[in-house]
């Protein structure tokens, strides 16, 4: 049986971008929005869900690079979540490269005693921090820090947010 994860997810970029990583975010149970709004071409969208294991459980398809065309997809059929199956199973860092956008993801699984935090932008990683146990196996790369670099706002917030 699944260990669930909980995850909050904060999309900046394009309305469109932020609509497609919505609508491409896996999830197994109703994804909430919980704010949304900017222009056009500068949109924020902020929802919550939950999903099996951890966010990029099960995305398994390579990323060529390339920015994906949204021009064909309405804006309807994203938040309903329709046609937009070719852009499913990618991880979140090629997700923000993809759609040329800004990721941050907060996720926790209590059942597993672990949270973590993310920040991606145009296909690359800029923060990525893990915390708890039961995860011991865990592998993945995190960026490199300056030394002396503070821990961000974002991250002292999940943490107490997400303490176990």
């Amino acid at each position: 049986m699944a260990d669930y994860c909980d995850y909050e997810l904060h999309v900046r970029g394009t309305k469109k971008a932020a609509l497609m990583v919505y609508a491409v975010m896996r999830s197994a149970d109703l994804k909430t929005i919980k704010y949304e709004g900017g222009a056009d071409d500068e949109y924020t969208l902020h929802f919550d869900s939950c999903c099996k294991w951890e966010p990029d459980a099960y995305c398994d398809r390579e990323w060529d690079g390339k920015a994906a065309d949204l021009t064909g997809i309405g804006e309807q059929s994203m938040r309903e979540e329709q046609g937009v199956e070719e852009f499913t199973g990618y991880r979140l860092e090629d997700m923000s490269g993809m759609f040329h956008c800004e990721i941050e993801i907060y996720a926790a699984s209590p059942e597993e005693g672990w949270c973590s935090f993310a920040h991606y932008k145009d296909g690359e990683t800029l923060e990525s921090e893990f915390m708890g146990e039961g995860m011991e196996d865990y592998d993945e790369e995190e960026p490199e820090e300056e030394a002396g670099e503070a821990e961000g706002e974002e991250a002292r917030d999940f943490r107490e947010r997400f303490s176990f």
